[in-house]
Order: C-alpha cells, then structure tokens, then sequence
C-alpha cells in the first residue's frame, strides 16, 4: 500500500521512520547512562544520527528530519548546550514554532520510571527542550508522556468499577493537568483542552495546508485513537487522513498500544517489521534496567522507613 513518491521510497517495506528513530536515541541514551537523563549525551546521539543513521542498520544518513529540528542540530554549541540553542532558535522564529518533532520521540519517558509521574514530567521536558522550545512543544511532550505512565500504574482513579478497562476520560484529565502547567495563559491552557478532548478525527484537520506539523495536531490523534479499541483500524484512519501520517500515528501507536497490549497489534505488523532482532535486544535491556530501577527503589523506601522508626 506504500505510494513510491520520492519521499516515501527512501524507506523499505516494514521499516521504521525518524519518528522511531528519535525515540530509540532517548531510550538509548537513557541505557548509556544508567537511566539518567544526561542532555549532552542526547545531543550527540542526535547529532551522529543526522550524519550517519544507525550505520549497523544500513543506514547513510538520519531520514526525514523536520525543518526545527535540522535548524537545531546544525548550531555549532548543540551538542554542549542544546537547551540553550534550541531556545534560541525558537526566539529568532518569532517565538511561534510549534512543531511536533518533540511529540513524535517522547512517549517512551512514559514507560522510564513510569511509577513516578514527576520524573516521568521532568525527563519529558528534558528531552523536548534539546529542539523545541515551545510551550505547546512542551506540554504535548508531557500529555503523552504523563498519559502512558498512568496507564501502566492502573491506579483505581484511572479503571472501571471491576479494575478491568481504563476509565479513560480521567486518564485524559489527569495527563492534561499536567501538560497545563507548561502553559502560562488560561487561553492556551483551553487550547490544549479543545486538542486533547477532540471526540472526531476529521476536526484536528491532520492535512491542513501549511500545518500539517503542529505539535496539538500530532498528540491530539494520540488522544483520539485511545479512545478505540481496534489497534488496526484506528492506526490505519489516521494514517488515511494524511498530513504528517507518519508522526500522527507513531503518537497513537504509543498510546493506543499501551492501552490494548501487544497482542492487539496485527501479526503482520510485526512479524514483517525490519530489523526486530535488533530491536528486541535493545527492548530486552530497556525492561532489565526498568526492573532494576524499580528493586533500587524498593530497597530506598525500606531504608528509608526503617530510619524513620
């Protein structure tokens, strides 16, 4: 179903976008250093990738990175103080840049000490801010983030009276409460609402001439998607809708996804994805260290209570 154009035929049949690419250069920079947040490291990961791709996969080069963030990566201090170059570039376009390039890579925070909402926040924001400054850059970041993070906690506020399927209105709410504080103005915080809350998919108007990339636009077809319960048709609609397929659907591929499962992606989807090997090894060591993190939490809460006594 794959149209040849010239930009989609860079990309084999099964293969991921620099959507996923993005995502797995914070996961692996979270891995290199124990599972802080280092920027710098990041910005280099970032910046290797826009020279090289991931070379053992046959990459040559880093595909389909966004006008922000090439402008970003292209500053000589990226690497050093890429939260300052980003802010700069933000402030030399007018302070009006919303794009969803730092949307489209953040959703794996959610799943990095999910149990904890304030780092999950705080390590959204650190990663969003090396390319896009923006307020509503931000608060999409965290939305997506915080949202994934609660539905792994499966906390009795956010399931049915059974604890069986999420009550999905209150995961909405609380993920924007969050987001909210990213925003100064009671008119922007309204805004962000209107794009969380969004009940048809043909309002976001994904294929806007001009505004295909706006940040709300991507992260508001994560919120509508986690409304469905059929992983195929709801991923499928959206990437139908055109605009920015690939990052609309990588949001509500993360959201949805983790509201269903895994066996509620199709077999062929994952069965013909290239490079799995690759990414299961890198999956696997994502889990071990989430596992680790949480037996070193245990033990400080027991240490901790003990002293207290």
């Amino acid at each position: 179903m794959k149209v040849p154009d010239r930009h989609r035929s860079r990309w084999a049949k099964g293969d991921w976008t620099d959507d996923s690419d993005q995502m797995l250069l914070i996961l692996l920079s979270l891995l290199d250093n124990g599972g802080q947040v280092s920027v710098q490291d990041f910005a280099e990961k970032m910046k290797n990738w826009m020279d090289k791709g991931f070379a053992e996969l046959g990459d040559s080069v880093g595909m389909g990175i966004g006008r922000t963030t090439h402008s970003v990566l292209r500053h000589p201090s990226f690497v050093t103080d890429p939260h300052s170059v980003a802010y700069e570039a933000w402030d030399s376009s007018g302070r009006n840049v919303a794009s969803n390039g730092g949307v489209m890579r953040t959703s794996v925070v959610g799943t990095h000490c999910w149990w904890d909402v304030d780092r999950v926040v705080d390590t959204a924001l650190g990663f969003v801010r090396c390319t896009h400054c923006d307020q509503r850059c931000q608060a999409s970041a965290v939305a997506v983030s915080v949202c994934i993070s609660l539905m792994l906690q499966r906390q009795p506020r956010h399931m049915d009276e059974k604890g069986r399927h999420y009550n999905i209105d209150a995961l909405i709410k609380d993920s924007f409460d969050h987001a909210a504080k990213c925003l100064k103005k009671e008119e922007d915080k309204q805004i962000l609402w209107r794009y969380m809350s969004c009940e048809k998919l043909k309002e976001l108007k994904l294929a806007e001439p001009g505004n295909i990339g706006f940040t709300y636009k991507s992260m508001a077809s994560g919120f509508w998607a986690l409304k469905k319960d059929d992983f195929r048709k709801a991923i499928q609609k959206i990437a139908m809708e055109g605009g920015d397929a690939d990052t609309n659907a990588c949001v509500a591929g993360a959201l949805l996804g983790c509201k269903l499962g895994w066996d509620s992606i199709p077999s062929s989807w994952k069965g013909k994805l290239k490079h799995k090997d690759w990414l299961d090894q890198h999956i696997e060591r994502w889990l071990s260290l989430q596992k680790e993190m949480a037996v070193q939490k245990h033990i400080s809460e027991r240490s901790e209570k003990a002293s207290s006594q």
